[in-house]
């Protein structure tokens, strides 16, 4: 399979999960775990000479977000942890520092627009998937991780 093809079939279902969260606030399991699996599944097998920089992507991003989940007193819920790990795995360990920082930065501008013009308070929740989907497309087109290759 051709490489612009595989990124676009990775792509597609992480879009969908992040326009549910917008939606719904949650990044439902029944679609995170069969991405999850069929990530990790096509890391070790399509990708083999690239899979233990794409797992640690994963584990990276993992570890990160998880932090942030646990110390952010309900700042990040567990449903943008596990999609973080998708994430990770799509960008490789190169690029997720780049995709958060690119996440972190995106989501806080809209944030700042956001309670700028008073659409939303300090205390309302928003889907952050969109955001580490944003994040995931800039740290493709930035740092060429396997995916490209």
């Amino acid at each position: 399979m051709p490489a612009a093809a595989a990124v676009l079939l990775y792509l597609a279902p992480l879009a969908v999960i992040a326009w549910h969260d917008v939606r719904t606030l949650r990044a439902p399991n029944r679609y995170v775990y069969p991405l999850l699996a069929v990530s990790v599944a096509a890391s070790l097998t399509l990708y083999r000479e690239h899979a233990a920089e794409a797992l640690l992507g994963g584990l990276l991003a993992f570890g990160i977000l998880f932090v942030i989940a646990l110390v952010g007193r309900g700042a990040m819920g567990f449903g943008d942890v596990k999609y973080g790990i998708i994430c990770g795995i799509a960008v490789g360990l190169h690029g997720v520092l780049p995709m958060l920082a690119f996440t972190f930065v995106a989501g806080a501008a809209v944030a700042l627009v956001v309670l700028g013009l008073r659409v939303r308070g300090r205390r309302d929740v928003v889907a952050f998937t969109p955001f580490l989907y944003v994040g995931v497309l800039f740290s493709l087109a930035w740092s060429q991780p396997y995916l490209l290759a």
